[in-house]
């Protein structure tokens, strides 16, 4: 136990295991420091103690603590401290993008954290980071019923693509097709494609279907709407987090994203109840579907089972690296004959 702020806190034991995707020098921020606690409590829960600070279960890219108080009052007060991982990019960015993107998001009533503080220079935090007020819910690997939880995941997005976006939230918002395919400005094929037996194909298809993709309204994407990034508690979701790579951009770019996510864990049939039920949600059929999703398989090449330790910090103890490859290929290959019919 060690004390902090006149209360005692539970020490946290660290163990950096193969399932890590962090830069292993940023150790330090495996825990939250005294004086990082200190400074929390002084600017968001002034005469509180703590009670408990702890790294949550799934925290494999970025640094995500929950921190349980007491307030003068005697009440229960929790919050979420996000801090970036360096190897992910400009860190001071993803901060104002999460942060802006979550008081609009509030704003318009998706169920999202309430962002409570910023720190784009990690003088409080000891690192670029936000906090956000807490969320009860669970993520669901293998729910009972997939077409309503594919439904439930399409009603909501199809919510969030029909909020209009104007020019601030444009000026805050990346574009969404430098992070979900920055090698479409290469003039050969990536490596990345090349050394996967299906990139030279994948790579032709996405280069005609991007010549001729319908225009289409552009709003805001989240660009990694994955289970991982989606939380359920009683049949409903309670909230989409990680928003940190929050784009401008073609909303189909999501539903393909989400459908490869499905398929990837052999829940073709989700994915396609997911697709329905979105069309029907938006009133429209969606275009330029085959092209994000083969730029969402292109993007987990040369092997998409680099990602099962995500799969396996959720508790999914039924893909292998052999299923996650094996279902990989057959949706791409389902993309591919959709794309020359």
């Amino acid at each position: 136990m060690v004390a902090v702020g006149g209360v005692h806190q539970i020490e946290e034991k660290h163990v950096r295991n193969e399932n890590d995707l962090r830069d292993p020098h940023e150790a330090n921020l495996e825990t939250l420091s005294e004086a990082v606690i200190d400074r929390l409590l002084d600017l968001l829960a002034p005469g509180s103690s703590l009670n408990t600070a702890s790294l949550m279960k799934a925290s494999l890219s970025n640094y995500t603590h929950l921190v349980e108080v007491s307030t003068p009052s005697g009440e229960l007060m929790r919050f979420v401290v996000q801090r970036y991982s360096r190897i992910y990019g400009d860190r001071s960015q993803k901060a104002r993008v999460e942060y802006n993107t979550l008081r609009f998001l509030t704003i318009n009533d998706m169920p999202v954290p309430e962002p409570l503080y910023i720190d784009e220079s990690g003088t409080v935090l000891g690192a670029p980071g936000i906090v956000s007020s807490f969320l009860e819910g669970v993520h669901i690997v293998s729910p009972q019923s997939r077409k309503n939880w594919a439904t439930g995941l399409a009603e909501t997005l199809a919510k969030l693509h029909s909020i209009p976006c104007g020019d601030r939230e444009v000026e805050f918002l990346l574009n969404a097709e430098s992070v979900v395919a920055p090698f479409l400005d290469t003039a050969e094929v990536p490596q990345q494609l090349m050394c996967h037996p299906d990139g030279a194909a994948v790579w032709d298809a996405i280069q005609s279907l991007k010549q001729s993709a319908t225009r289409v309204p552009y709003g805001l994407v989240h660009t990694d709407l994955w289970t991982g990034n989606v939380l359920w508690h009683e049949g409903a979701i309670t909230g989409i987090i990680d928003w940190e790579m929050a784009a401008y951009g073609d909303p189909a770019i999501d539903v393909a994203y989400c459908r490869m996510d499905m398929c990837q864990v052999g829940m073709d049939d989700a994915a396609d109840h997911f697709l329905k039920a979105y069309e029907s949600a938006m009133d429209r059929r969606i275009e330029n579907l085959n092209l994000w999703e083969l730029v969402s398989a292109a993007g987990s090449m040369p092997d998409p089972a680099d990602w099962l330790p995500y799969w396996r910090a959720l508790g999914d103890t039924c893909s292998t690296p052999d299923t996650i490859r094996t279902n990989h290929r057959r949706f791409m290959a389902n993309a591919l004959r959709r794309a020359t019919m």
